[in-house]
């Protein structure tokens, strides 16, 4: 009996050291996989946070496109504006001339006709 009872308690120890040992393997196994979870979570993190750079880039380099197309459109405006205001101006001087030079084809005229009186 007493080897029987020494037996057992051998293969108990043995069954509590080989149960350790596998505890121990599983906890390490677990601290693997944890740290493998981890580096994913702050892959998907970074790659996240990168796409959110790229999508404000992104919105960043639309609304430069609108700001410049819309400052192409007033400054497309203003031309125009200031070709009107050219040919207004330029309708302005002609008629001035073609006045000065009406009045002084009168005065010619008139100047003729003295000049015809006196003679």
């Amino acid at each position: 009996l007493r080897f029987t009872e020494d037996r057992l308690a051998e293969l108990v120890e043995s069954e509590k050291n080989a149960r350790s040992a596998q505890l121990l393997d599983l906890g390490r196994q677990v601290d693997h996989q944890h740290a493998e979870i981890s580096e994913m979570v702050r892959s998907q993190v970074e790659l996240r946070d990168q796409l959110a750079t790229r999508e404000d880039l992104r919105f960043t380099e639309d609304r430069l496109a609108e700001l410049v197309e819309s400052e192409k459109n007033a400054r497309s405006a203003q031309l125009l504006d200031l070709g009107r205001q050219v040919d207004h101006q330029h309708a302005e001087i002609s008629e001035m001339v073609r006045s000065q030079v009406e009045l002084r084809d009168q005065l010619a005229t008139r100047e003729d006709l003295r000049f015809t009186e006196d003679r």
